[in-house]
């Protein structure tokens, strides 16, 4: 495989999807036709891992469910694991599935990232949508969009998050093109990235107003 770094690699996403389902192909790993989606959504997601250097336990990207499933399957086989890495392995560790509101904001953040990268390949049922249900406990804030909508986000989240991971929730759930171009103001001020909830005096209940980045400014 070509040298891999984070988003400035020269593979692409999808070149590296390519080379792993070529891999699978070559070695006749679930090559049956009941596996096809699912091998395919568990090579989006190695995918990814590789192009931004995400090896690390904890990582920033996590799978869901079914995919994680497949990648159990895989672990069955180190060999054929190792091997797919050219020597450097994505870890995996159970302990690491325990804190579900830090699961989930990984997860919506692999969930985008996959629908913008791989948009023409079946796997959406492998990318589905986390229940609101599942995630609604804890702190809850109000983001009021340009049209004057205001919508309710809670549950994945709390006082600690960065800004730009809360940012990547809101685009997912509002399906815009790119975090980069999202702000957000709460009693005048710029939420600033690179800081958490807290650093910019965010508490639970309050509102936030979305608006976007002017180019050149």
């Amino acid at each position: 495989m070509a040298e891999r770094s984070k988003s400035g690699s020269v593979e692409t996403p999808l070149m590296i999807f390519t080379y792993i389902m070529e891999y699978f192909k070559e070695r006749e790993w679930r090559q049956d036709r009941k596996y096809e989606k699912g091998v395919k959504a568990l090579a989006q997601f190695f995918a990814l891992k590789i192009y931004y250097g995400d090896f690390e336990l904890n990582g920033r990207l996590s799978p869901g469910g079914p995919i994680d499933a497949q990648w159990h399957a895989l672990l069955l086989r180190p060999c054929l694991y190792a091997g797919l890495f050219d020597g450097q392995i994505i870890d995996h560790d159970p302990k690491t599935a325990g804190d579900r509101m830090t699961v989930n904001q990984r997860y919506r953040r692999t969930r985008r990232l996959a629908l913008h990268h791989f948009n023409g390949v079946d796997t959406r049922i492998y990318w589905k949508k986390i229940a609101n249900s599942e995630l609604c406990s804890g702190m809850q804030l109000f983001v009021k969009g340009i049209s004057g909508k205001t919508h309710t986000f809670c549950g994945d989240f709390n006082s600690a998050t960065l800004v730009e991971d809360f940012y990547e929730l809101v685009a997912e759930r509002l399906k815009l093109t790119t975090v980069d171009e999202i702000r957000m103001i709460y009693s005048g001020h710029i939420l600033e990235r690179g800081r958490t909830l807290a650093d910019n005096n965010i508490q639970k209940d309050v509102t936030l107003h979305l608006t976007y980045n002017l180019r050149g400014c």
